[in-house]
């Protein structure tokens, strides 16, 4: 059978509201001595919390919803998982995510989210863009991850080269490096270096490089942005490129969602590092 909290009670001859608070974080005060006590005593017993009467008695599970805007399918999902996860450890909470794609409208995806009574829900995107909520769904999110909120009402986490990247780059269409490589390579006014808008395009750039018959770092130094750990480390030569700060962004993201006054909606960029490699 289940061990409760009044069997615990019993043993430590306390009351039930004692255990709760050396259990739970509640008000009771006691010394150290009797709350280690009561914990080894729910230790021997083999108490576990019942988080289903705990969220009725206090309105919250210690879970935490991430609305995943393709974030799920993103490579760097789990370095913003990893800093979301290990701040909500370290606060005895848990992290679960939706996914928000196929054409779901997001007041679906969070009332899907809210029927686990979490006690607050974050909106996580794969990469940087601006996010139009619905004005009633402004206030049910705490904070946006790898985004923004279109209008500034919910406190927004990017990285620090969205302007450049956005100005400069797009990844999202077909690939024209073999089309603009072959151009600057025959145009005469060879480059000292290239610098790539992600990973993935700097690959292509070093196909380009290898099929003209020239060097990294020697001919021509490449660096990049994103970090992606698996592609960049194996390139050859490894790839100098710019880390982006998704676990970072994890972090604080968790820290603003269990603040006890949250600050007023604002936007927080969040420096990248240089990872340096040998193709500089």
């Amino acid at each position: 059978m289940a061990v409760s909290l009044s069997d615990i009670a019993e043993r430590a001859g306390v009351s039930v509201k004692t255990v709760s608070g050396a259990l739970h974080g509640g008000s009771a005060r006691m010394s150290d001595d009797t709350r280690q006590k009561i914990k080894a005593i729910a230790d021997e017993l083999g108490y576990v919390t019942n988080l289903a009467a705990r969220g009725v008695r206090q309105g919250w599970l210690p879970l935490v919803g991430v609305i995943s805007d393709g974030l799920i399918t993103s490579p760097f999902a789990t370095e913003i998982v990893r800093g979301l996860d290990g701040a909500a450890r370290s606060a005895g909470m848990a992290v679960f995510a939706i996914n928000h794609g196929s054409g779901r409208e997001i007041d679906a995806v969070l009332g899907e989210v809210q029927q686990f009574r979490p006690r607050a829900v974050a909106y996580a995107a794969m990469f940087h863009k601006n996010v139009a909520l619905p004005d009633k769904l402004a206030g049910a999110l705490g904070v946006m991850i790898n985004c923004r909120e279109a209008t500034g009402r919910v406190t927004s986490l990017v990285p620090d080269d969205l302007t450049l990247r956005r100005s400069v780059y797009s990844d999202r269409a077909p690939s024209l490096v073999p089309v603009h490589m072959d151009a600057l390579l025959k145009s005469g006014e060879r480059p000292d270096a290239i610098l790539c808008g992600n990973d993935r395009v700097a690959m292509e750039v070093y196909a380009a490089l290898a099929r003209a018959g020239l060097r990294i770092p020697h001919d021509i130094a490449v660096a990049s942005f994103d970090n992606q750990v698996e592609l960049a480390s194996r390139l050859d030569p490894p790839l100098t490129t710019m880390a982006l700060p998704h676990r970072a962004m994890g972090r604080l993201a968790m820290e603003i969602l269990l603040a006890e006054q949250p600050e007023p909606p604002h936007l927080r960029k969040l420096p990248f590092h240089l990872v340096e490699r040998a193709s500089v």
